[in-house]
């Protein structure tokens, strides 16, 4: 991701940024600034920061709630593809390993997120304008604003 924000600073995502993980975004971030990227990429480093310290991955607002979003969409096309095998091969088979959907019903409290993948996007929901995305959706959720950016 922060190689991502790098080369395509300052550009708009089209066909060049394919293959970037900000191509999976929705159109309406696709205009937005390195500031904002850098604070998408820091969503994704908060939630992994989270399973590194033995909880949950909860998203504390919109960015994170995408960053959560393609990473379960990816983890699941790899998985489907066979790149994950090698990575899993010691953890037991379990029947519901391809179950990819009933996850998203504990993780996320909503779908609106979603919602700005249409091609006419409803934005009546909470912080679904790319503005707002790092807003806490509540106030004990806020990240410490001193974590800084990865380097």
């Amino acid at each position: 991701m922060r190689v991502d924000t790098a080369l395509l600073a300052g550009r708009e995502i089209d066909n060049a940024g394919a293959g970037s993980v900000l191509a999976e975004l929705p159109p309406c971030t696709w205009t937005c600034g390195s500031r904002w990227r850098r604070r998408l990429a820091q969503a994704f480093d908060d939630l992994a920061a989270d399973v590194a310290a033995g909880a949950g991955p909860e998203p504390t607002c919109t960015g994170e709630q995408m960053a959560l979003h393609i990473i379960v969409v990816t983890a699941a096309g790899r998985h489907l593809d066979g790149d994950l095998d090698d990575l899993l091969r010691d953890v037991p088979a379990h029947p519901d390993d391809i179950d990819w959907i009933s996850p998203l019903d504990f993780l996320f409290e909503d779908y609106d997120v979603l919602t700005l993948f249409d091609p006419e996007p409803v934005r009546d929901g909470v912080n679904l304008d790319p503005g707002d995305w790092f807003l806490p959706f509540e106030d004990h959720q806020a990240r410490d604003p001193h974590r800084g950016y990865r380097c």
